[in-house]
């Protein structure tokens, strides 16, 4: 897989577990939501904001439109101590999945899609 999705846990060789694959979650969300990825750049500095959890909140155009809910949700799975990280039922718990009607449409911004088709096509590219 990519850097860009592996926990903090992973990189500082503490083993794999299910709250791993919530930080990689979070990862996913956090894209699906702004258009952009929370940690980007060369390898190294991937490496070392995952490391230390901090994300790319920056672009606030791209949460304009984004509920709070949705907000904490991403910020309680990229969190840097596994321990304090969401799990698996205290994610499909929160208020923010527990609040979504089945069969809703999420609006995204027009701005968030055009990122989103971006990295699509950039990820095609390095795979050639």
């Amino acid at each position: 897989g990519s850097i860009a999705y592996v926990s903090p846990d992973v990189l500082k060789g503490e083993g794999y577990t299910s709250k791993c694959d919530l930080w990689s979650l979070g990862v996913i969300v956090f894209m699906l939501l702004s258009g952009y990825p929370p940690f980007h750049g060369n390898e190294k500095d991937m490496r070392a904001n995952i490391a230390t959890a901090t994300a790319d909140w920056s672009h606030k155009s791209r949460w304009r439109n984004v509920s709070e809910d949705a907000v904490n949700f991403v910020s309680s799975l990229i969190v840097k101590d596994p321990a304090e990280r969401l799990d698996a039922k205290g994610s499909l718990s929160h208020r923010w999945l527990a609040s979504t009607k089945s069969g809703s449409t999420p609006v995204l911004g027009k701005e968030a899609l055009r990122s989103l088709r971006r990295y699509a096509d950039a990820s095609r590219v390095r795979r050639m």
